[in-house]
């Protein structure tokens, strides 16, 4: 995975992350007692392309990535940093 994940939500009842990619959002959650975590894929006006479900949210955020980056795959290298 080589997008930045934020938790946009985490409460009792549930955990959101999200993420933006080619301005693509990227969400993915999970509810109280659900067993498997939605992933969803919406273009910069709000419309869903694509959604899914999966076992944990690893794979939910790779699902939703692989969907975004099939639109639009990355070019060149990707070089992940950490500078003050």
């Amino acid at each position: 995975m080589i997008t930045c994940w934020h938790t946009t939500a985490r409460t009792k009842e549930r955990v959101t992350l999200e993420a933006e990619v080619h301005g693509r959002t990227l969400h993915v959650e999970h509810r109280a007692g659900d067993r498997t975590w939605h992933w969803a894929v919406t273009s910069p006006h709000g419309r869903i392309l694509a959604s899914g479900d999966a076992g944990d949210h690893e794979r939910a955020e790779a699902a939703a990535e692989d969907e975004a980056y099939r639109a639009h795959a990355p070019v060149g290298d990707v070089v992940a940093y950490w500078s003050d």
